[in-house]
């Protein structure tokens, strides 16, 4: 006697995946005011609905998820392989500030994600003088 077993291949887990892709900075506008722009991808394979992104400056360590920034934006939704360009504005008085920038992506968790450990990137900038725009 033969059996044959037949194995149906199990379905994929559907989930999105936030992370920051990148922070930056620039003017708005000739003789503007800096800004940090931070970009927001969603590497899953489903839509992400809304979630938080906050800003933190000169945090000695990086904040936790749960940490509120100095500054925050709320999509409200982001399709799968999709960006998402955020601009966090500063006053003239804040130009050429330099120091660390810490970004946390889906702030409270409110999305299950594929991957919950990359919700944190930093980096050290500088603001630019935008008088010279």
């Amino acid at each position: 006697m033969t059996f044959l077993l037949a194995l149906a291949a199990a379905p994929a887990w559907s989930a999105p995946d936030l992370l920051v892709e990148s922070i930056t900075t620039g003017c708005t506008g000739s003789g503007g005011t800096p800004n940090l722009y931070v970009t927001v991808y969603n590497a899953g394979n489903s839509t992400a609905s809304a979630f938080y992104v906050d800003l933190f400056r000169d945090e000695l360590t990086p904040p936790p998820i749960g940490s509120y920034g100095e500054k925050y934006k709320q999509v409200s939704s982001l399709a799968a392989g999709t960006r998402k360009l955020l601009v966090f504005p500063y006053t003239a008085a804040d130009q050429l500030w330099t120091g660390w920038v810490d970004v946390l992506v889906d702030t409270d968790e409110w999305i299950t994600e594929s991957n919950e450990g990359n919700n944190h990137r930093d980096a050290y900038l500088q603001l630019p003088d935008c008088s010279f725009n």
